[in-house]
């Protein structure tokens, strides 16, 4: 019986309000700070056991250590957990939950707190009610889950909840019921059902009216978005500085996969980009958080994205994710023009997108009928050389920089520019353009300062900005392959060598350090271990020869038995068992074999095999669940004529089988008992499904003893499957 020690143990300390202390630097939650002085009264404070019979180790704290907490201003009480025994002698440190829930004044100095250790049980439900109207998250168990584990330790019935959610949003809740029914309850080690319920009827309302209002706000004049296939186009319209998101979710993953967006009005007014769902990412594809993007400015209405099937970010995606963006189009007075939607057609389709050639002039060798204007770098006949000449001359001028043709004194002339910082975009395939909202972009897009939201990172490359947001920003939210809570990924933004060897986020690494224990051997490992050392269990299996099973046809038993953590397949070690061993019998049906007469030509033995055989052939068994053909009892109640009416007649039937003791090869015939004959029917069975050779399917049946749900698990876990 488990005991329960509980330390008889109070002190006052002193609270100074978060405002005017460095108590504010306590992560939220119900964990308090006490001063190193009070553990060592409580370690040293008697203790009192549920179980007076019980060998307690006197030394040891209870787990958790829980505390109840009393303002003696105001009579009110919460309870906590501790943080650490580090703060100052003779005060306390309280988190703004505590604070909240002891009403502490903060227009007071100090506050005298009663602290009292004591111990809680643990909760099995708890009821929140939101104390503003409109909460609606994805999914409220990863966000709770989170919370509670990492930051709280008790819970304690009419306090506020401050949750912290994903995007930095916060929920603020009352707790208003407990089970089992009391001031609190501990969530430490325990399964807690939650129910979230609205303050009022009014609330529930105005709640749904938000939630109603949030799932049909988009911009006026865009498209709905949806999934995308890879056998149809897609078309739709979206307005000025807004995003339309798509879902991409099959395709030929061993193939390169291209997004296209095309047959959009202007020329500089769409971007396109795109990110995998999967456990690294958890976000709709933006210009400043995306895998792939396209912003490039002299697209000539189509731009496209090329996906890799060895491109690292694509691996284990459940689908991709395509963002169709949209710029504010500025008009000629330099002011954003009159919202106005643009259509677009937007193409997944496998394979690599034809690129279209930038260069407008022709450097190769024309027909020798023609020749190359001076003006316009284009290949003319030379019967009507002289006419294009003067015509080029006259209306048309090129770009000395990108050779490009314009109508002199026309818009585009006017609108071309290229970028007046140089070098520096000379690696931006979109360094020139023929808008004012292209310069705008690039001027936005290159040489404009972007600072990360979740951390201190800056660039002037909105590329750069997008490729740290989806890969070391500490702010990017993953699913944690070990806690399976959508969180924020961690780590300082640097990629360390562990991170690289395990492809784990710091936040993995951190959480895979706890510890589980391996179902198969028992040895304790951390989470982050698990898979190799299961990969290694794998391994050493797919090695195993198949254990031997006993010769005699009718028995459920290997040759050497099958211990807990597999078959055991070294001989035993007793000299006694060498007898049965070399007849291939287990101990079980070799043991009415045995005597320990000197034998050394077997000849004593083969006559006691003769005379089992003779004696089941005439007087059989008598057991009902006999199944050797070579038993009289087996024989009468399955209706079959009978071996060997008397000995005379027997003795040639059995004569064979006695000489075939020596081959190893030979089946021998003899009665079980129950146990081993039904073990034998449920390997039998495991043996017609195929995926496992007779041997394993008897270790798996005697492992078991004969049940054969279990006995397929054992057969997972420890057998070698056929190839």
């Amino acid at each position: 019986m488990a005991s329960t020690s509980h330390v008889r143990w109070s002190a006052k300390f002193r609270a100074t309000p978060t405002s005017k202390s460095a108590a504010h630097t306590l992560p939220h939650g119900d964990r308090i700070v006490l001063p190193q002085s009070a553990l060592e009264a409580i370690m040293a404070a008697p203790r009192v056991e549920e179980n007076p019979y019980s060998t307690h180790d006197a030394l040891s704290l209870p787990f958790p250590l829980t505390f109840r907490l009393e303002n003696k201003a105001n009579g009110r009480v919460v309870y906590s957990g501790v943080l650490e025994f580090a703060g100052e002698e003779e005060k306390i440190g309280l988190t703004p939950y505590l604070e909240g829930g002891l009403g502490i004044d903060s227009a007071l100095e100090e506050t005298e707190i009663v602290v009292t250790a004591t111990q809680i049980p643990k909760g099995t439900y708890i009821r929140l009610r939101p104390l503003e109207a409109g909460y609606n998250p994805e999914d409220w168990q990863p966000i709770l889950e989170r919370e509670l584990r990492k930051h709280f330790t008790t819970l304690t019935k009419g306090t506020r909840l401050h949750i912290r959610g994903v995007g930095g949003n916060e929920y603020k809740f009352l707790l208003d019921k407990l089970e089992p029914q009391g001031e609190a309850v501990c969530v430490v080690d325990t399964d807690v059902e939650v129910d979230i319920e609205a303050l009022d009827e009014e609330q529930a309302r105005e709640t749904l009216r938000i939630i109603a209002e949030k799932a049909k706000d988009r911009p006026t004049g865009n498209s709905a978005g949806g999934e995308m296939n890879v056998w149809k186009d897609v078309e739709g319209h979206i307005a000025p500085d807004s995003y339309i998101d798509y879902e991409l979710l099959s395709w030929d993953r061993q193939q390169p996969l291209t997004i296209e967006l095309f047959n959009f009005g202007d020329e500089d007014g769409l971007d396109l980009f795109a990110i995998p769902s999967s456990t690294r990412y958890r976000v709709a594809p933006r210009q400043d958080q995306h895998c792939w993007g396209d912003f490039s400015s002299k697209s000539q209405g189509h731009k496209s994205l090329t996906i890799r099937p060895t491109d690292h970010a694509i691996e284990g995606a459940e689908k991709l994710l395509v963002s169709v963006y949209s710029y504010n189009k500025i008009s000629a007075s330099g002011k954003a023009a009159e919202p106005k939607p643009q259509p677009f057609s937007l193409r997944a389709r496998v394979g690599q997108a034809a690129r279209a050639d930038d260069t407008l002039t022709n450097d190769t060798q024309g027909p020798d009928d023609h020749k190359r204007c001076a003006n316009c770098g284009q290949w003319v006949p030379k019967a009507s050389f002289f006419l294009h000449e003067s015509f080029c001359v006259r209306n048309n001028t090129t770009c000395p920089d990108c050779h490009r043709v314009f109508k002199k004194g026309s818009d585009e002339l006017a609108s071309h520019w290229h970028c007046v910082h140089g070098n520096a975009c000379d690696l931006y395939p979109d360094n020139y353009g023929n808008t004012q909202l292209g310069h705008e972009r690039h001027r936005i897009a290159y040489h404009s300062q972007h600072a990360c939201a979740s951390c201190d990172f800056s660039t002037h490359d909105l590329p750069e900005l997008a490729r740290h947001r989806s890969t070391h920003c500490p702010g990017r939210l993953i699913l944690c392959r070990f806690c399976h809570l959508e969180v924020t990924q961690g780590g300082d933004g640097i990629e360390t060598p562990e991170m690289k060897l395990t492809g784990l986020t710091p936040h993995e690494l951190e959480d895979g350090s706890r510890t589980t224990r391996c179902d198969i051997c028992d040895r304790i490992l951390r989470l982050r271990e698990v898979e190799a050392h299961m990969t290694s269990h794998r391994l050493s299996r797919a090695s195993q020869p198949t254990p031997p099973s006993c010769r005699n046809v009718n028995c459920g038993r290997t040759l050497y038995g099958v211990g807990p953590r597999g078959a055991h397949l070294a001989q035993p070690p007793s000299a006694s068992d060498s007898q049965g061993l070399e007849l291939g019998l287990c101990n079980t049906c070799f043991a009415p074999l045995y005597s320990s007469v000197y034998d050394p030509e077997g000849k004593a033995m083969r006559r006691r095999i003769e005379r089992r055989y003779l004696l089941q052939l005439n007087t059989g068994c008598g057991k009902s669940w006999c199944a050797n053909e070579w038993c009289k009892t087996h024989r009468a109640n399955a209706g079959l004529e009978p071996l060997g009416a008397s000995i005379k007649v027997a003795l040639p039937l059995v004569k064979p089988l006695v000489e075939s003791v020596a081959d190893r090869d030979s089946a021998m015939f003899f009665c079980v008992d129950e146990t081993s004959a039904l073990g034998k029917i449920v390997a039998d069975e495991l043996a017609k499904e195929g995926r496992y050779d007779i041997g394993w399917c008897i270790a798996a049946s005697e492992a078991t003893k004969g049940d054969f749900s279990r006995a397929r698990e054992w057969l997972e876990l420890w057998a070698n499957a056929k190839a």
